[in-house]
């Protein structure tokens, strides 16, 4: 039998056109390839494999094999759909030294055939990403923005500008102007946008005042030299719905459609408490609200507390051991439903329990993740939120959960948290084994609460449990949704059990709690972990 032998254009022209083999061709097809496979070892046997003919074979596997690939029957549509998906694109974390960078990688992709590259080129949402890094003058950055702004072709833009040097740098070169203006020739095109509102860019945005009927998302930041940030440009933005801040100018904010946003988002280190409130009285309408904060003047924040009537999820950072509790203690928020509390150091229970009464919201997701809250000021928390379901307690410490919070967890007459359905624990505690199980088989199998307990998420690897314990648990992972349960053995050996899927809002929360979680390399120091699974 001769080996298959494609007719004209050759391999070499069908692999760069992605031509698909017929019915026909595949099996004579898999039949040479597996000849070619039998003369090679053959030729491997006689120690010819630098031969020519190993060679030729050799190509010939490799050639035929990829013209068979499954991944030539995908339509375009599907594979358009598979190059545009984030987890294939990651994003640059250092600056490049090129001043213009696409968040996705075109490039990359469409060098690896011809057709790939045609569906790149002709993917425009593919080239409406990208980054801008100003101070680098580079004719190279021009040309390939403008190549970026044609490829996009008429597809909503997501621009970033970002200065190199810093934001106390003012001076925009020549280059920096020039990008600058051809990115404003498209702002009818603007959907994200990212920008420094300083003496250097803000006299040319006057040319996209009344063209953003596009725009919903904004990021600016501010250097703290710069005392004003007048500009009309963004007041009129219908489509405007999330604001992020990044760092305060000292004396005022942009004029901004404020009765329109419904998510903001605040990293600022500014001690200035007139905006926050200038920021709290404008913003009626927010609906998610993130706030990190460096420094806050408390002496100094308005006595009355604002009224947020429509706010429904509320994360608050505190990244550094001044950061605390202040806006918090100045928020009404009946509407709230989810909260989520990150690194703050100074915590204060009176002020959690007093924001809490005082709102008066039905909260059902509650994440406390490191902060230095103790046993009794949880217990006192929870008994507060009776219509929590979903309750997130990561990386406490060690007396914040004890034997005394399983016990007033386990389902008995006076049930503590009765519509609880989600229970995400990580960290080590001070609690025994036994009480945790029996917290946990009363949570899953009693009748007489609103809603068992359906996903669990446990990470305790300081924990270590015997093996009747662990077949306890065996025993409980099959009764619920998801399953997730890490610790010790006796043997010494890390144990992961699971079972099921997680639901997807919990990735959406562990995401965000991540973005300020530093993971410790010597939390699993052991190196065998064994896998109970599901039969």
């Amino acid at each position: 039998m001769e080996l298959f032998k494609s007719e004209t254009p050759g391999i070499r022209e069908y692999l760069r056109n992605n031509y698909t083999p017929l019915n026909t061709e595949k099996q004579a097809i898999r039949d040479s390839i597996e000849m070619a496979r039998t003369r090679l070892d053959a030729l491997q046997t006689q120690d010819l494999l630098l031969d020519s003919e190993a060679q030729s074979l050799s190509s010939y596997i490799a050639e035929y094999s990829s013209l068979l690939a499954p991944i030539r029957r995908l339509p375009v549509d599907l594979l358009r759909t598979i190059f545009l998906d984030p987890d294939i694109h990651k994003k640059k974390q250092q600056i490049s030294y090129k001043s213009i960078l696409t968040q996705y990688k075109p490039n990359r992709l469409g060098a690896v055939c011809h057709h790939w590259r045609c569906v790149t080129l002709e993917t425009a949402t593919m080239w409406a990403a990208f980054e801008v890094f100003l101070n680098q003058p580079s004719r190279y950055s021009i040309d390939a923005l403008r190549i970026a702004l044609q490829r996009s072709q008429n597809a909503l833009l997501s621009v970033s500008f970002q200065p190199v040097i810093s934001l106390l740098t003012i001076e925009c070169s020549a280059s920096d102007i020039e990008m600058l203006h051809e990115v404003l020739q498209h702002t009818e095109r603007w959907a994200m946008v990212e920008l420094p509102l300083n003496e250097g860019v803000l006299p040319h945005l006057s040319s996209a005042q009344g063209r953003l009927d596009h725009l919903h998302t904004l990021t600016v930041h501010n250097a703290s030299k710069f005392d004003s940030v007048e500009t009309l440009v963004f007041a009129r933005a219908p489509r405007l719905r999330t604001l992020r801040i990044k760092g305060f100018p000292h004396r005022m904010l942009p004029a901004m459609p404020w009765s329109q946003l419904t998510r903001l988002c605040i990293d600022s280190g500014n001690d200035n408490p007139s905006l926050y409130h200038h920021l709290f009285s404008q913003a009626q309408n927010i609906r998610h609200l993130s706030i990190r904060l460096e420094r806050l003047n408390s002496e100094t924040l308005p006595q009355l507390p604002i009224l947020s009537p429509h706010l429904e999820k509320m994360i608050h950072h505190g990244p550094v051991p001044r950061a605390g509790m202040d806006v918090l203690a100045r928020v009404i928020a009946p509407a709230l439903r989810q909260l989520q509390m990150i690194n703050i150091y100074h915590w204060d229970t009176p002020i959690m329990q007093a924001f809490i009464k005082r709102s008066g919201f039905s909260l059902h997701t509650l994440v406390l993740h490191h902060i230095p809250v103790r046993v009794n000021d949880v217990l006192s928390i929870l008994r507060m939120l009776p219509t929590l379901e979903n309750l997130f307690l990561e990386d406490l410490i060690p007396n914040a959960i004890t034997n005394a919070t399983m016990e007033a967890l386990t389902v008995s007459t006076d049930i503590l948290l009765p519509a609880l359905s989600t229970f995400v624990l990580s960290g080590a505690y001070l609690f025994g084994e036994s009480q945790l199980l029996a917290m946990l088989e009363s949570r899953i199998t009693a009748v007489n609460q609103i809603a068992p307990l359906t996903v669990v998420d446990f990470s305790l690897p300081h924990l270590i449990l015997s093996a009747a314990s662990l077949q306890r648990l065996n025993t409980i992972r099959v009764s619920v949704t998801s399953f997730r349960f890490s610790c010790i053995d006796q043997g010494q050996r890390a144990i992961v059990m699971e079972f099921g899927d997680r639901m997807g809002w919990i990735h959406e929360l562990q995401l965000e709690v991540l973005q300020v979680k530093k993971i410790d390399s010597d939390i699993f120091p052991l190196t065998l972990t064994k896998r109970i699974m599901p039969h």
